[in-house]
């Protein structure tokens, strides 16, 4: 494997803006002991401050099968405790220490509109390989190896994302319609920038200091 899942992250998140966001206000949450049909749930174990955010669904666990809830109100977070309030009323009563899997929120404009992310991760291992295969070379020797390889990635990635109708089905249906152009001719320029970074013979992956 070229892109272990530190690597992968950093991909999604700081190059390709296709990535997850695990909800870390959520922490280590778990619920105190409910019982059946409670609309609140008493949690510890979240981050030290901050908002547990109204609309933001999570699981529990009910005797092996996972039950999915959603929190109708903002609840503040005080010392990693907060009582939430919760739709629909629970289906079966839980123990002390009910351990809370929230789910994590989709950040690109893709993913927003379609629920999943647009590069899977064994997407990203290919690309790596096809420009190791093609670059290997010049990647290693670049002053930065690791972001010289997120660029050529990054290259591929959206050779792939500009030329699919799904992806681009998805800008013209974004809330922000009047962006939808702009979203694209940023994508293009960077995708021109890396092809002449990474690729250019003259220039090379040397030319770094180039990064927005």
């Amino acid at each position: 494997m070229i892109l272990d899942a530190e690597k992968i992250r950093a991909l999604r998140v700081e190059w390709l803006d296709d990535f997850v966001d695990l909800r870390p206000e959520w922490g280590q949450a778990v619920a105190a002991s409910a019982s059946a049909g409670a609309s609140s749930l008493s949690l510890t174990g979240a981050a030290a401050s901050g908002t547990l955010r109204s609309g933001t669904a999570f699981e529990l666990a009910h005797n092996g099968s996972l039950w999915r809830y959603i929190l109708t109100a903002d609840a503040t977070l005080s010392s990693g405790a907060a009582t939430v309030a919760i739709a629909p009323p629970l289906a079966a009563a839980i123990p002390s220490a009910t351990v809370i899997r929230p789910e994590p929120r989709k950040k690109s404009l893709y993913n927003k509109r379609t629920g999943r992310l647009f590069f899977s991760d064994e997407d990203l291992e290919a690309y790596a390989e096809r420009a190791m295969s093609q670059k290997g070379r010049a990647i290693r020797s670049a002053d930065d190896p690791d972001r010289a390889l997120f660029r050529a990635v990054r290259f591929y990635a959206w050779e792939t994302m500009l030329s699919s109708d799904e992806y681009l089905s998805a800008v013209l249906a974004d809330d922000e319609r009047s962006n939808a152009a702009k979203i694209l001719e940023q994508k293009k320029a960077l995708h021109a920038e890396d092809e002449s970074i990474v690729f250019d013979a003259e220039q090379g992956p040397q030319m770094l200091w180039l990064e927005r």
